[in-house]
């Protein structure tokens, strides 16, 4: 859209809030095994969901390689993990929040559900942007961070481990 002054902002900024409280990037439920290889995602309330299935009860499994979200309410909202298939591991993966929408004031860069009982691990992970609530929120299940950095204060809300670089 071009630049037409104060009615073409007010229209981008309303179609701006409008994604980030809509829509999800990528939402996985029932797959085993599934392989991500190199996705980006921008402008999301939930940049990537591992959901319970609504139907089926089963969770995501698999590996991700080179996730990038950008400008994500909640970029990782962990629900459900498959542990029984090995979980869904992410390596090299930057991860952008901004405060976008009407849940800005609520954004993270990882959020686990309060059910959630699995085991996320985050391999070489980069944190930007800026998060309100907090840099993590951690509801339910384990967090494992592994050469995490952030610029951003990497703050958290309930327990999670982070592992530092050898």
């Amino acid at each position: 859209m071009r630049d037409g002054g104060a009615q073409t902002d007010n229209l981008k900024n309303a179609v701006r809030t409008y994604i980030a409280d809509n829509h999800n990037f990528m939402v996985l439920g029932d797959c085993s095994n599934q392989i991500l290889y190199n996705n980006f995602g921008f402008l999301a309330q939930h940049g990537i969901w591992f959901a319970k299935d609504g139907v089926t009860g089963g969770a995501p499994s698999g590996k991700c390689l080179g996730q990038g979200v950008d400008a994500g309410v909640i970029s990782l909202y962990f629900e459900d993990l498959d542990m029984a298939e090995g979980g869904f591991d992410m390596i090299n993966s930057q991860i952008v929040v901004i405060r976008d929408g009407v849940n800005g004031d609520k954004s993270a860069y990882i959020e686990t559900a309060p059910a959630f009982t699995g085991e996320a691990n985050l391999f070489s992970s980069d944190y930007w942007g800026n998060s309100a609530v907090s840099g993590v929120v951690a509801g339910g299940g384990t967090l494992n961070l592994y050469t995490a950095h952030s610029n951003d204060k990497l703050k958290v809300l309930k327990q999670m481990q982070v592992i530092p670089e050898l």
